[in-house]
């Protein structure tokens, strides 16, 4: 169970990690928003 559970917790700040890079490149992508 709490194997399952870290697995969990990683994969939440890995969605996190890469909503992040996009968000950056977004940024990039759109300098005058």
């Amino acid at each position: 169970m709490q194997s399952f559970s870290n697995h969990r917790w990683s994969a939440v700040l890995l969605h996190r990690d890469l909503q992040g890079l996009i968000g950056k490149h977004a940024i990039k992508a759109f300098p005058g928003d």
